[in-house]
């Protein structure tokens, strides 16, 4: 099973199957916002053997092998693309799904799934950042679900932990833990240090914006 390192030293191969434009259409968008190589089809035939993982449209084609993944129409873009890096990587079982956030005036967040980090966004409200947690922990009823948060920006961070307790049912405040920089909690594998050094990464790309 790849770390969150090695999962991207290769560009992932997602492929797309469908007749609907709309459908494909935001599943390519988001994709390749993340740098995935992504291309769309018509048919599951036509899908080359070397890609990763295959997203087809739920009721309009069957699944077909283990790296095929059926996706409802109505779910949101990221956690479709989220579920295909899973089924990908040959993550059929999720046993925790974390979420590492970073406070301030902007927020950085990263998603786990166990080992395997599945994107690294940037937010401006709250409001985004709990949105995008929510569906994360939607898509991962049966895995433990963690939200670790950096320990600096103590008025920010205080106001996030409340938004998302009080915003996203059954997250309690024992599943929110505060994650100091230098000597970090554990996180999901016990890589601690995979969650101090996605924090200092986003705070350093922040800058640069």
């Amino acid at each position: 099973m790849p770390s969150h390192t090695e999962a991207f030293k290769k560009r992932f191969q997602l492929a797309v199957v469908t007749h609907d434009p709309r459908f494909g259409k935001k599943i390519v968008d988001e994709a390749r916002r993340r740098g995935l190589e992504v291309k769309q089809f018509g048919e599951i035939d036509d899908v080359p053997l070397s890609t990763d993982a295959v997203i087809v449209k739920q009721g309009e084609q069957e699944p077909r092998g283990r790296k095929t993944v059926s996706i409802d129409p109505g779910m949101d873009p990221a956690s479709a693309v989220d579920k295909a890096l899973e089924t990908g990587y040959g993550k059929q079982d999720v046993a925790k799904a974390v979420v590492v956030i970073d406070p301030g005036k902007t927020t950085g967040a990263a998603f786990f799934a166990d080992e395997i980090l599945l994107r690294a966004e940037t937010f401006f409200d709250h409001q985004a950042l709990t949105e995008n947690v929510a569906n994360f922990f939607k898509n991962h009823l049966n895995s433990e679900k963690l939200v670790y948060v950096g320990e600096g920006a103590p008025v920010f961070r205080e106001k996030l932990i409340q938004h998302l307790i009080s915003s996203i049912p059954d997250l309690t405040r024992d599943m929110v833990k505060t994650l100091p920089e230098k000597n970090s909690s554990r996180l999901a594998g016990g890589k601690d240090e995979i969650a101090a050094a996605i924090i200092s990464s986003m705070r350093r790309t922040r800058k640069r914006l």
